[in-house]
């Protein structure tokens, strides 16, 4: 079943990982979700720091829901490599 790449991206913009579940990959999805749980709370309660990591998680989560509904709608299996990550691939999610 093909994918819609702008409902991936915007659910996990939303709320992180969600973008994944809805692209049936629900492990990663709730991995992604608690990862960023964890680090928001770290940053609310240990140190601000630990908030900009944080931003940088979800920056990736949104690059890697965009790459796993692409290779969804294409009929791969999704593996991360360092070499999809270009600010290519990621300004393409913000405009």
């Amino acid at each position: 079943m093909i994918k819609n790449v702008y409902i991936a991206v915007i659910l996990s913009f939303l709320i992180t990982g969600l973008g994944n579940v809805y692209n049936g990959l629900i492990k990663r999805g709730i991995a992604e979700f608690i990862i960023s749980l964890i680090l928001g709370l770290l940053a609310a309660y240990v140190h601000w720091i630990i908030g900009l990591i944080g931003l940088g998680f979800a920056i990736y989560v949104l690059f890697d829901t965009y790459e796993c509904t692409k290779a969804i709608n294409e009929g791969k299996k999704y593996r991360y490599s360092w070499k999809n990550l270009n600010l290519n691939n990621i300004l393409i999610l913000y405009f």
